[in-house]
């Protein structure tokens, strides 16, 4: 489903979120360049078996065969793994996880599940609480997300300044065009976005946690 950025509040399932409350960026400057993706890989693209659908949190309206196939593979979506940089306390390591954080997101909003993106989700972030809740409602009302790529590239890295905690990420995030289904069983499409974005992390208790993204 397509990125698009609104003022505050996320209004629909997939939408990111900046406001105004999330922190301003760093002090301090610095450069890391780099491209990652966030795609697909075979196992995800692979049909579920039926006992590897979950059911959803509620039963919404009769779906067509078509619908019930897409709604089964969004659910047996597989949890995107802990790369090991993700966990270092390195430049690197910063930027793999905020590439980890809109794995989780996409997974949260595709299946439901938001325990990991919560995990990542620092109480400060008005962003993450508007995903992790749109993405739980979503799925308590029976839609899905269905799956989409997503890339994040022209990645800059901010290091903390003397005696601040939180590094910033500066990058793009494209996303290509995607389908989510509401609860009422129709599909919804949204276009291709491309958006520049700012992230603060900080490294605590041997992970990063997110303490806010905002346009940038």
């Amino acid at each position: 489903m397509a990125l698009a950025l609104v003022s505050c509040c996320a209004l629909a399932p997939g939408l990111l979120t900046a406001c105004a409350k999330d922190p301003a960026p760093p002090e301090a400057n610095g450069t890391l360049p780099t491209q990652l993706a966030v795609t697909p890989t075979s196992s995800e693209l692979a049909s579920p078996t039926s006992a590897e659908v979950a059911p959803s949190a509620s039963a919404a309206v009769s779906l067509s065969p078509e619908l019930a196939a897409q709604k089964a593979t969004a659910l047996a979506m597989p949890k995107p793994p802990m790369p090991a940089e993700a966990t270092e306390n390195t430049q690197q390591g910063a930027v793999r996880a905020a590439v980890r954080f809109f794995e989780l997101y996409r997974y949260a909003f595709m299946t439901g599940d938001t325990t990991d993106l919560a995990a990542m989700s620092e109480d400060r972030c008005v962003f993450c609480k508007s995903a992790i809740d749109d993405a739980t409602a979503l799925h308590k009302s029976g839609g899905w997300a269905n799956l989409w790529t997503l890339r994040i590239t022209n990645i800059e890295y901010n290091p903390p300044g003397e005696g601040k905690e939180y590094c910033g990420i500066r990058f793009t995030v494209i996303s290509d065009e995607s389908t989510s289904v509401n609860r009422y069983g129709e599909e919804v499409k949204d276009e291709a976005e491309e958006s520049r974005l700012f992230m603060i992390l900080r490294y605590q208790d041997g992970m990063w946690h997110v303490g806010g993204v905002s346009l940038n």
